[in-house]
């Protein structure tokens, strides 16, 4: 049942969405100047955080935002910079759900086609010294 393809991509679709919604909600957050986010997360105030995310998303624009939702890095930074870069809000939930679809899929998609616990350990010979 769980290797169902239909059971596998509504769950690809569950998951990017919601990575996405948070995507927005934290720059929604950072746009409105949200004083939570440095109060829970102290290391998010240090400048060298939001300069370097910022540094690649003028660098690379929307394609650092994608590729950080496809690589297996934490997104935040790059949303931060997106913020900072001035990149609107339904842009920015499109470029991540986008990222997080193909990540999201790749991943299922591995799990699906990996063989199952024990199949490939008995296609090699046995090998341990006696």
């Amino acid at each position: 049942a769980a290797a169902s393809p239909k059971r596998w991509r509504s769950s690809v679709v569950i998951v990017a969405l919601g990575s996405a919604i948070g995507a927005v909600a934290l720059a929604w957050a950072l746009k409105e100047g949200c004083s939570a986010i440095l109060y829970f997360t102290p290391s998010a105030s240090a400048p060298e955080w939001w300069t370097s995310s910022q540094v690649y998303f003028q660098k690379y624009g929307a394609w650092a935002l994608f590729f950080s939702a496809v690589a297996p890095v934490p997104v935040q930074p790059f949303v931060a910079g997106a913020v900072f870069s001035k990149l609107e809000l339904p842009r920015l939930f499109l470029i991540v759900l986008g990222g997080r679809l193909v990540k999201y899929a790749a991943l299922a998609n591995l799990t699906r086609i990996i063989p199952k616990r024990g199949q490939a350990i008995r296609r090699f010979p046995d090998i341990s010294i006696k």
